[in-house]
């Protein structure tokens, strides 16, 4: 509702049933169940995007909105909620041409108190990201079978042989969730044998480490890099205590950009007790490691 400009809509469906309501313009594509979104996304933009466009369509205006199909609270894998799509159409028509379906404007456990984080991460540290196991929802799917782990030891090593790139800048962009909008133009900007090799790389099974790798991808490989000054205040205006943030955060946020929140202590235990949502691993290793909040929170009173 509320768009008519849409020119196209194609599904494509993993789960071997027929698709329900979709609208009689979509085009429907049924494959094996491997490599979730990010698999789906890749193959769309090498198979089936340059079919969708036609010779008059102006790539610097035409949008792409990747979505899947559950944007319900219980499919928030995170301690964020979700963008409206047309404010994600309002920022992917920006010159950033890109814009993530997935908002962190809650905030986080830190030393004490709460933090802000940003949607902008430092580079180096997050190159450092792996994760060897991930069983969320693991009960509501059947496994295929497939080790987890992938042949990259991190995410640096997936940029350098699956992407074949190294990240310009200090500070890239993130955007978790599997949801996002892009200028067309800014597909484009991508060799398409990434494509091909992100595609290829995504296509070993079903829930796998690549997947992970690549929903850290996206934003780096479409979004317009940050100038030099926006990165400068950027780090200005971040807190710089990374080595406990990056400890506590290391499988979901580890070298996110972040800023320490003032205000009223008590205000901050409330905060604390209603809204802390989304993020187990933070949650334990937090009040294991500060149990002067946990002491506060359940007591109800705060101490000098």
């Amino acid at each position: 509702n509320g768009f008519a400009d849409v020119a196209s809509i194609h599904v494509i469906t993993k789960c071997g049933q027929e698709v329900a309501g979709a609208p009689d313009m979509a085009t429907i594509e049924k494959i094996p169940n491997v490599g979730r979104c990010d698999h789906s996304y890749a193959r769309y933009i090498s198979s089936t995007l340059d079919t969708k466009l036609s010779k008059d369509d102006d790539d610097s205006s035409s949008i792409v909105m990747f979505l899947k199909d559950d944007r319900s609270d219980k499919n928030l894998h995170q301690k964020a909620r979700w963008n409206d799509y047309m404010t994600m159409i309002r920022v992917a028509s920006s010159s950033n041409g890109f814009s993530c379906g997935l908002i962190h404007d809650e905030m986080l456990r830190f030393k004490s108190g709460l933090v802000d984080i940003s949607t902008y991460y430092l580079t180096n540290k997050l190159l450092e990201f792996s994760l060897k196991q991930y069983d969320r929802r693991a009960d509501m799917y059947d496994g295929d079978g497939e080790e987890f782990q992938s042949k990259w030891s991190n995410l640096r090593s997936f940029y350098r042989h699956v992407l074949n790139a190294n990240p310009p800048s200090d500070v890239v962009q993130v955007c978790f969730g599997g949801t996002f909008a892009v200028l067309v133009s800014n597909i484009k900007k991508v060799d398409a044998l990434v494509w091909r090799a992100v595609e290829n790389a995504l296509q070993r099974g079903d829930s796998i480490e690549e997947g992970h790798f690549m929903e850290r991808s996206w934003a780096y490989l479409l979004a317009h890099p940050l100038e030099q000054y926006q990165i400068t205040a950027l780090l200005q205006s971040s807190s710089d205590d990374r080595i406990k943030f990056d400890q506590l955060y290391q499988k979901s946020f580890k070298g996110a950009l972040f800023r320490k929140i003032n205000g009223d202590q008590y205000g901050k235990i409330r905060y604390h007790e209603k809204k802390w949502l989304f993020c187990p691993e933070g949650d334990k290793k937090y009040l294991e490691q500060y149990p002067d909040v946990l002491d506060k929170i359940f007591k109800g009173k705060l101490k000098n």
